[in-house]
């Protein structure tokens, strides 16, 4: 699999680990207060920028500091390959902008961050006022990564998909029997935005990676390996749409091993300079 259009640029300091509602089990209970404390760790020791957690919380506003937060399970795509494997039994995935559950955002952005994206949406035959977020993740305020999907205008029982690589970015959406653009997920086993940042105090030869993705519905996990670090499960097919993410330090360039019923059916190279963001299909 290869990246899908042109890198682009931009970064800013801020710490390499943070806490993702879209790697979370739907029926664990979240501990905001217990995430936060991971975070202060993980910017501390692994990257030592140093960074605030009041400057963190400027990015990844919660109102729900110390509450505990149960996110419903939701249904993965249909156990298939190809297109049919790009469709939710339940109708399109995920939330609406600004969803919160008990103060909770699990959107992870509001429908201000997502207006090109919105006025794109109808170019391509997509419901352009019913943009959700299947996953999302931050490495800095305009840092924003997300997955989203909208339903077909044609027919509201299919779903329309697209990678953001910053906030209010514009991106090719994709449909289901649409004549592609440059995204085509037609043959893909995952969508992913991956974004590299250039942030200054970084230990030598390692850079902060995030990404964030979904599944086809016949994957049953997608595993991440890095030079110097041991393979992690980033997904596993199960009570959510099929979102995963991950931000890590990374030292060379990460790969995604994706397994199906069968075992391995693609591996994807997270090819991604400091400072560069690709979408992948």
């Amino acid at each position: 699999m290869r990246p899908r259009g042109p890198a682009q640029q931009g970064g800013s300091a801020w710490p390499s680990s943070l806490p993702m509602h879209s790697e979370m089990p739907q029926t664990r209970i979240i501990l905001v207060v217990l995430a936060l404390a991971a975070l202060a760790a993980g910017a501390f020791l692994a990257m030592n920028l140093g960074t605030s957690e009041s400057a963190w919380r400027r990015a990844n506003p919660s109102g729900a500091e110390g509450s505990e937060v149960r996110i419903p399970a939701k249904a993965p795509a249909r156990d298939a390959a190809g297109v049919v494997g790009w469709s939710w039994p339940e109708g399109t995935p995920g939330w609406r902008p600004g969803e919160r559950i008990d103060g909770y955002p699990v959107a992870g952005l509001d429908g201000a961050e997502i207006t090109r994206a919105k006025n794109g949406a109808a170019l391509v035959g997509a419901n352009g006022s019913d943009v959700r977020v299947i996953g999302s993740i931050r490495g800095s305020e305009s840092g924003l990564l997300a997955i989203l999907a909208a339903p077909a205008e044609a027919d509201r029982a299919l779903t329309c998909l697209a990678a953001m690589l910053h906030r209010n970015a514009e991106v090719d959406w994709w449909c289901p029997g649409a004549e592609a653009r440059l995204l085509d997920l037609s043959d893909a086993s995952v969508l992913v935005a991956a974004k590299s940042f250039d942030w200054p105090g970084s230990p030598e030869g390692e850079h902060p990676l995030y990404f964030v993705g979904v599944a086809r519905g016949d994957v049953r996990r997608v595993v991440l390996e890095s030079p110097g670090n041991d393979p992690e499960t980033v997904y596993v097919r199960g009570r959510t749409w099929g979102q995963f993410s991950a931000a890590r330090s990374i030292a060379g360039e990460a790969t995604l091993r994706v397994y199906g019923p069968t075992g391995l059916i693609e591996t994807l190279e997270l090819h991604v300079e400091p400072g560069e963001g690709r979408v992948f299909s």
